[in-house]
């Protein structure tokens, strides 16, 4: 979106959480947010909020979830973004470890691939109770 450009990576994820809670209700969504716009170089934002945009939206697709938790970070030299459905709620919960045979390596391959080739590593893992959680880091 434009707003990248003219407001910066921040804002924009402010906006995309807000859009997408107002287009699914019943998923609420965490932020937790502890860099700086500064501390991102420019053509990482982009890779980043399309990456948030993609799995937020495979999520909301694929997953059974009343919860999604994005994190950014700078820690240790490295800009990491942690994106985590599992849900609180044992009702969901069970619901999607039952429902759990879903591939998450192929659901969120976009993810993967614009992590790696932007030069960052990236994991995805299904939790116990079913959910998935998928890590991007990149150094800086």
């Amino acid at each position: 979106p434009s707003s990248l450009d003219e407001l910066g990576l921040l804002p924009t994820i402010g906006w995309f959480c807000r859009k997408f809670d107002r287009l699914h209700s019943d998923i609420a969504v965490a932020e937790e947010i502890s860099l700086q716009e500064d501390d991102v170089p420019a053509p990482l934002k982009i890779v980043i909020y399309r990456i948030i945009e993609s799995a937020f939206a495979n999520i909301a697709r694929y997953e059974n979830t009343d919860r999604i938790e994005l994190a950014l970070q700078l820690e240790d030299g490295a800009i990491t973004l942690a994106i985590d459905d599992t849900s609180r709620d044992s009702r969901y919960a069970a619901t999607t470890a039952r429902d759990s045979n879903s591939n998450p390596q192929v659901s969120f391959a976009e993810a993967r691939e614009r992590t790696t080739l932007s030069g960052g590593s990236f994991t995805i893992a299904r939790g116990a109770a079913g959910g998935v959680a998928l890590r991007a880091s990149w150094a800086v």
